[in-house]
């Protein structure tokens, strides 16, 4: 969970073993299953406010993070790059990192989100 536009945003992460790209895409279902217990408001309605981004952890042997959606919501950050080869998760921090950090928050807001924020959708 992480400061955001509308008070708080989150960024799933969930490991798998699956290396094909079709069951890694099954982690982006945290879209539609989770969102957060306070609505945003847009316009002064109140919206369903889903992570915004769900990613899986997975046994790839690759340099760098493979994106399953166009607009980066899914993808998958490689458990297995080359020998001393951080890019990818040091990408997909920052990537976090610069969020919290363009909505005035801190480093150490980066925290798990508490069950009482994050609930299955129509919760």
């Amino acid at each position: 969970m992480t400061p955001g536009r509308t008070g708080h945003d989150a960024f799933v992460l969930d490991a798998t073993l699956a290396l094909g790209s079709d069951l890694r895409q099954t982690k982006a279902r945290y879209l539609n299953l989770l969102e957060f217990a306070s609505p945003m408001r847009i316009a002064g309605v109140p919206v369903r406010h889903p992570p915004l981004r769900a990613w899986s952890v997975a046994p790839l042997r690759r340099p760098l993070c493979d994106l399953l959606s166009v607009d980066g919501q899914s993808g998958t950050i490689p458990l297995e790059p080359p020998p001393g080869d951080d890019r990818a998760m040091r990408a997909w921090l920052e990537d976090v990192l610069a969020h919290v950090l363009a909505w005035g928050g801190r480093t150490e807001a980066l925290a798990p989100a508490p069950a009482e924020h994050l609930l299955p959708r129509g919760a």
